[in-house]
């Protein structure tokens, strides 16, 4: 018999909460690549490697149809053989695109439909379709991208956005990718600029479905709004939030078919030419023997790995002391760990039933690692001094505009991010750098939080504040609780100084029964984080249908634990009331319970009383 029982009237709201999330992004891995083999799904020794295309060769099909009206004026095969060319003849990278001929038919609304049972389209673009790795659809009408996106995905209206899209729909146990699409709206060619704007596109799109993910390098410029000719020559093509599009359709960025050097470095580490494979690449250059590479693990103070920390390295303009920001390049440390692996109470996969850990290792030796290898030198030096420098990656990159592993929510570094400078690296350098945050954490802000074989009990107060500390690590607590009562269950996350904040641990708090065993899923829980009124604030409502021990669980929502992830928690229980009965002339009441303060409201037949 459970006697724990939900109120369903604020679990339907974080339901919501949690359904707005799944809508607005689906995860992805980042810091250079965009996924890293996970502990499940793929074989166990691809484990912590990035997903790419095998032996770095891409056989690619046309549409075999004119992209719009002005064809004559804007071959839609040349844009796109320039986007594939760009990123093919990186003279480091063991990349190849082959033409393979064309589709079987024209791809188009009439032949691709979605409906309540699904999509349907030629069997030669669908996901098993690994004969046709690469499809390229001319979707001269928007049809076909409406189809596969939702209805106005492909209007000429959203053409800054959505002039080309891209779905990767098939990667192997291998951790190869089989099957790609790339389309092209042929809404968004009416014009020189708009044409201008669908090559800058298209240079993104083949980015990302070489496995590639977005960066931020350079994204300080726009936070102090001094925007520079020098800045954006560094800015990444992969950066993940259009900054410059605007309504005019004038070329989102300077350049904008110009390959950065942290495009070109992100490709290097994903498909690095080798003496294996260099024979299958005529004309190119090993990679580790003509660029640099710094690599290295940023801890806590106890030796934890930092996750979600943007290292950033420039080399330094010769004769001064000042970084060159043309030639950022970044990655992002615990890129190859796992970012969301679920936990106890909201579960350990997604909306799909798929294991949430299938992405990222599990090797918690890679949670801090960076990876800034593949690095080439500035143009024309044959070596240089290099700033090594970290910072906090945008909050707002998450879900499909992720940066690092993390994708639900970005989390502040803690403590003092140092300043390291690199000399004299010249082609064929390799640096490993371990960088220890020492001030990252105030442990004596935090209590004991119990384990699932010893829970910590509940104090007198009802209030205590502790840490999710230790990956994947869940606080328990327990106390009895007499039938028939409804109390309410608070966490606030806090920052390392101890204020509530939404950019560290995600708290989630779930109900077991006093007997039930951990490995069940919880009676009650918190479906998402923050659902409270105030900062940081997560609440789960309780009822009780009989007298019992309770045990609460918290855990952050991505199954994380880091030293830094405080947060202060506060049972509100009503025990007894005394006397069970009042006169109708009223008189005094006693309520024994936990987790009152002082001027606390209690509201009696919907009046309050102090």
């Amino acid at each position: 018999m459970r006697h724990v029982c939900p109120n369903w009237k604020h679990i339907l709201f974080a339901l919501l909460l949690a359904m707005i999330c799944l809508i607005a992004g689906s995860p992805v891995y980042a810091g250079g690549l965009r996924w890293i083999a996970g502990s499940s799904y793929f074989n166990a020794s691809v484990k912590g490697q990035p997903v790419v295309w095998a032996g770095g060769q891409i056989t690619y099909y046309f549409d075999p149809t004119n992209l719009s009206s002005t064809e004559s004026r804007y071959p839609a095969e040349d844009l796109v053989n320039a986007a594939l060319n760009s990123w093919s003849a990186v003279p480091t990278a063991a990349v190849k695109f082959v033409y393979g001929g064309a589709l079987a038919e024209v791809v188009s609304g009439a032949n691709v439909t979605a409906g309540p049972t699904g999509m349907t389209m030629p069997a030669d673009i669908q996901p098993t379709a690994t004969n046709r790795p690469l499809g390229i659809i001319f979707d001269a009408d928007g049809s076909v991208i409406n189809a596969f996106f939702g209805a106005g995905a492909g209007s000429a209206a959203l053409c800054q956005q959505n002039g080309v899209m891209t779905q990767v729909d098939n990667i192997s146990p291998s951790g190869n990718i089989l099957h790609a699409l790339i389309f092209v709206n042929g809404l968004c060619t009416t014009t020189t600029a708009h044409v201008t704007v669908l090559k800058y596109q298209l240079l993104r799109g083949v980015g990302r479905i070489l496995g590639l993910d977005w960066s931020q390098a350079n994204e300080e410029m726009f936070a102090i709004n001094q925007v520079s000719s020098n800045g954006l020559a560094g800015w990444p093509i992969l950066h993940p939030i259009e900054r410059l599009c605007n309504a005019t359709g004038q070329s989102c960025i300077p350049n904008g078919t110009t390959l950065r050097l942290d495009d070109i470095a992100a490709l290097n580490r994903t498909y690095p030419v080798t003496a294996a494979n260099i024979g299958s690449f005529s004309g190119k250059k090993l990679t580790a023997a003509n660029t640099i590479s710094v690599k290295g693990r940023i801890q806590f103070k106890g030796g934890q790995g930092i996750q979600g920390v943007n290292a950033v390295l420039r080399p330094m303009i010769a004769g001064t002391d000042l970084p060159d920001v043309r030639y950022t390049v970044t990655a992002v440390s615990g890129a190859y760990f796992q970012g969301n692996a679920g936990n106890l109470i909201t579960g350990t996969t997604d909306a799909s039933g798929n294991a949430l850990n299938r992405y990222g290792s599990d090797d918690q030796r890679l949670e801090g690692f960076f990876d800034l290898s593949g690095v080439p030198l500035p143009a024309g030096a044959t070596s240089a001094h290099y700033q090594l420098t970290f910072e906090a990656v945008n909050s707002l990159d998450i879900g499909g505009a992720s940066v690092g592993a993390y994708t639900t929510g970005q989390v502040m570094p803690s403590g003092t991010m140092p300043t390291l400078y690199l000399p004299r690296l010249a082609a064929g350098s390799s640096v490993y750098q371990t960088v220890d945050i020492s001030d990252s954490a105030d442990e004596s802000l935090s209590g004991d939080d119990g384990t699932e074989s010893a829970p910590a009990q509940l104090s007198a107060s009802g209030e205590w504040t502790a840490r999710i500390s230790g990956y994947g690590h869940t606080g328990w607590l327990e106390w009895r609780a007499r039938a028939n009562r409804e109390f309410t269950v608070e966490a606030t996350a806090l920052d390392e100084h101890g204020s509530p904040t939404v950019d560290k641990a995600q708290p989630v708090l779930g109900m077991w029964n006093g007997t039930d065993p951990g490995n069940v899923p919880p009676v009650t829980g918190s479906p998402q984080p923050f659902n409270g009124v105030e900062v940081g604030l997560t609440e789960l409502p309780v009822i009780t249908t009989a007298d019992s021990e309770v045990r609460l669980g918290v855990a952050d929502m991505r199954g994380d634990g880091r030293p830094d992830y405080l947060y202060r928690s506060r049972v509100i229980y009503a025990d007894t009331v005394e006397p069970s009965r009042l006169s109708a002339s009223g008189g005094p009441i006693v309520i024994n319970g936990v987790g009152f303060r002082q001027n606390s409201v209690v509201t009696v037949n919907n009046v309050p009383r102090r």
